[in-house]
């Protein structure tokens, strides 16, 4: 969402980040972590606290200066045609981040070449088999909002309105198979250690060989 990071932050101020984090951490390698589309910094921060050294990346220039203000190291990239200048133990791409990119294929090589050899990946996306659509009002303060969701294929598109902000935003995530998903990991030069489906989501780990 193009909103600014402090407006990001409230509107997803009940998100679980401590208890994700808690499912990431059997899998993550070493200290040094690439957080994909870390946004405000919301896993980073918990896994900092942990003994990790993030390095968040993201298109947001706003997010990243929330990131920053907590003292998360910041950069801003898009993944799709990312160069790191060094290499990390783990990377996480958390909320759905790889949704948002229609072409994985790039993606998918940049994330394994930022990686150490044995280096992981964790990841979470949408299951395109749960295509469950409708409106509806969220009355939150200044961030109340009304939302709509609509499926085409495997595509999904979610609209917003903030009504205090007149503004209204898109999101257009694109949610391969689990098939597909687990194709392309193994074609990008990863072993895919764990997969899990939830109803709602996949959330994967995958190894870089």
């Amino acid at each position: 969402m193009a909103f600014n990071g402090a407006f990001y932050d409230r509107l997803y101020k009940d998100k679980p980040y401590a208890r994700e984090v808690e499912r990431m951490l059997p899998y993550l390698k070493g200290k040094t972590l690439l957080d994909i589309g870390g946004g405000t910094g919301g896993h980073a921060v918990v896994l900092k606290g942990k003994g990790f050294e993030p390095h968040v990346i993201d298109l947001s220039a706003s997010m990243l200066a929330i990131a920053a203000n907590k003292g998360l190291t910041t950069e801003i990239a898009d993944i799709a045609t990312y160069r790191s200048k060094k290499t990390y133990d783990s990377a996480i791409a958390m909320f759905h981040v790889l949704n948002f990119c229609k072409d994985l294929t790039p993606v998918l090589a940049n994330i394994r070449d930022a990686l150490q050899d044995g280096g992981v990946l964790v990841f979470d996306m949408w299951d395109p088999t749960v295509k469950k659509e409708g409106s509806a009002w969220r009355f939150d303060g200044l961030m109340t909002r009304y939302s709509r969701k609509k499926w085409r294929g495997n595509e999904v598109y979610i609209d917003f309105f903030f009504p205090f902000f007149l503004r209204f935003e898109r999101n257009h995530l694109y949610c391969p198979s689990a098939y597909d998903m687990k194709k392309q990991i193994t074609e990008a030069g990863f072993t895919l250690e764990k997969w899990e489906e939830d109803g709602l989501n996949f959330f994967g780990v995958a190894k870089k060989i």
